[in-house]
């Protein structure tokens, strides 16, 4: 049984120019005529569209452009208002969050103090093993805490 070869298509030619196939038409004289058809997008960024486009609203509504202008300049005062907010919101938050940290730091200068002096009275006591379970605990969590602040995943 012998196989045969089926023959693939030819490959369609690249269209290089990426413009759009339009059908031929005839021309007067029955000469085939094409015609290419290209698209030309434009974009902007702001309230405010080029001026050419302003001037073609207003010529199709009278008193667009005033009412253009009049938006865009809301629109400023908006986020005008609102960057104020913000700025304000991060100062308070900033001023809150560094007397937090001051007042931590306090409490634990305090409770690690009061661990200390246990831990003395217990070796000027007699209770050595008391002294060493206590300062060791109380050291070893001092470093965890200073260590796991400086771990970026615990911020």
């Amino acid at each position: 049984m012998s196989r045969r070869k089926r023959k693939r298509p030819a490959k369609r030619p690249a269209n290089p120019d990426r413009t759009s196939r339009v059908p031929t038409d005839r021309d007067d004289s029955g000469r085939g005529v094409r015609r290419r058809v290209q698209t030309v997008e434009a974009a902007y960024s702001g309230p405010l569209p080029p001026a050419s486009q302003l001037a073609q609203y207003e010529e199709i509504v009278p008193g667009a452009a005033e009412r253009i202008l009049a938006m865009a300049e809301r629109t400023e005062e908006h986020f005008r208002i609102v960057d104020q907010g913000r700025v304000e919101f991060e100062q308070k938050y900033l001023t809150t969050q560094s007397n937090l940290q001051r007042r931590g730091q306090a409490i634990g200068a305090v409770v690690v103090g009061a661990a200390l002096l246990v831990c003395f009275a217990a070796l000027y006591w007699g209770h050595e093993q008391v002294a060493m379970v206590l300062g060791s605990t109380t050291i070893v969590a001092l470093a965890a805490v200073f260590v796991i602040g400086r771990l970026p995943w615990f911020k």
